[in-house]
């Protein structure tokens, strides 16, 4: 019984040291680093997602514009939704609406069954909750693009308010 007790103190105290975590007050700037000499070398075409990791990166630390390079590169690579809606979102925040606007037209009408995911910022906070599917999220945010005097009217997803997830 002895040697049971001795071994939960040790497995507790083992579980408790690894709960510490070590805030490293260089890794922003090593990370962006690293970024910078990723994009440098160019399109990895043996790896195509890794301009697609290398962009969500950069957006988590919100770098928008080195997030634009990367997300442009990688469409380029693979242009499929995830790629396309990223790039409309880099787009967005670095205040070019009229290219992220087209971008965000053809994804609500493709982008039906696709899934949004969030990622933790790297500041560990959330980011703004987005809503189940591309096409309801880009829809959401044509609603906001070009103020008041925005030249398109009320953009709708598909019809269905789940999107044929049946889950709400």
């Amino acid at each position: 019984m002895f040697n049971f007790a001795r071994l939960l103190a040790a497995g507790a105290a083992l579980i408790a040291v690894s709960a510490c975590t070590y805030d490293n007050p260089n890794f922003d700037a090593k990370e962006s680093a690293k970024a910078d000499r990723t994009f440098a070398r160019g399109p990895d075409l043996a790896n195509a997602r890794r301009d697609e990791f290398e962009g969500e990166m950069a957006a988590q630390s919100g770098d928008w514009k080195l997030t634009l390079a990367f997300s442009e590169r990688s469409y380029q690579q693979t242009p499929d939704l995830d790629n396309e809606f990223n790039l409309a979102t880099a787009y967005q925040h670095t205040g070019n609406d009229a290219l992220a606007i087209p971008l965000y037209l053809d994804l609500v009408d493709r982008g039906q069954y696709t899934l949004t995911h969030s990622m933790l910022n790297t500041n560990g906070t959330m980011p703004a909750p987005m809503l189940r599917t591309i096409a309801m999220e880009s829809a959401r945010r044509l609603g906001g693009l070009g103020g008041s005097d925005a030249p398109i009217g009320p953009v709708v997803a598909r019809e269905g308010a789940d999107q044929g997830f049946g889950n709400d």
